[in-house]
């Protein structure tokens, strides 16, 4: 409770009950990638105003792709421990062989959502597995 002193007139103000409530800057930045498997963790670093080391599992991190005019796609999500995120993304088999926008926005706990600046990315396929005959590997060419 707030007892104030001094109002108009010389006349006493309050008393007060109030809460206060604190929402903090967050400062996100993305790996420096041009390519991206269509599976991959990303670090998105996570820093308070001042640069100072976030650990808040109410912080997290989605990782967003856009392709042309679509809307934003969430493609993984993860807690700031130590001022990274490590986000597991996986990206839908549409988007192979495209380049795309990646971004990254956080939200939730005592922190304003804050979105970085989307990148260009081109998504790679995953690596074809080779197929094995009697326990031989068989290499493309000889197929």
């Amino acid at each position: 409770v707030f007892q104030g002193y001094g109002g108009p007139c010389g006349h006493d103000v309050g008393p007060y009950d109030f809460t206060a409530s604190v929402r903090h800057v967050v400062r996100l930045a993305l790996p420096q990638v041009s390519k991206l498997k269509r599976t991959a963790t990303l670090s998105i670093a996570a820093h308070n105003a001042e640069g100072g080391v976030i650990s808040d599992p109410n912080l997290l991190v989605d990782v967003q792709i856009r392709s042309g005019k679509r809307p934003w796609q969430t493609v993984g999500t993860a807690a700031v421990v130590n001022s990274v995120a490590a986000v597991a993304a996986k990206i839908p088999r549409g988007f192979v062989g495209k380049t795309i926008r990646l971004r990254a926005l956080g939200h939730g706990g005592a922190y304003l959502s804050t979105a970085t600046r989307s990148r260009k990315v081109l998504v790679l396929p995953l690596p074809r597995k080779h197929k094995v005959k009697h326990g031989k590997r068989i290499s493309r060419r000889a197929r």
